[in-house]
């Protein structure tokens, strides 16, 4: 790691340069220092969500979701394939429902499952 500019001049030992990044990148979470949009953002992350009367995923509910997944599009951003899905589903069909039902319970659903990617693919040169 090289040096890098400081407010009072350049970092001169990787220990420096990496402590100067890590003081830019992650500040201290000091909530007397925040602005508004920041405490929002904490209240927004401390609320949980109301999920109102939902349903409770049943094991029958999502193995069909698994099984009508179709094979041979594009996987999802963390790159696993339909055919994989399925074919793990034989060891994980007992803990999808407690997974599923967990978050549902709690009203929390990890990020990654929240992002998307579209991709244009064309299929002809018209």
């Amino acid at each position: 790691m090289s040096n890098i500019r400081t407010g009072t001049g350049h970092t001169m030992e990787w220990r420096d340069t990496a402590e100067t990044l890590l003081e830019a990148l992650i500040p201290d979470d000091i909530e007397a220092n925040e602005s508004t949009e920041q405490v929002l953002a904490r209240v927004e992350a401390n609320t949980q969500p109301d999920v109102g009367d939902a349903e409770a995923f049943s094991g029958a509910e999502l193995r069909k979701a698994i099984l009508t997944l179709k094979q041979r599009k594009c996987p999802g951003l963390d790159r696993i394939e339909a055919e994989a899905v399925k074919c793990a589903y034989g060891e994980i069909h007992g803990d999808l429902p407690k997974l599923y039902n967990g978050c549902l319970e709690h009203g929390v659903f990890p990020v990654r499952w929240k992002v998307g990617s579209i991709r244009t693919l064309l299929k002809s040169p018209d």
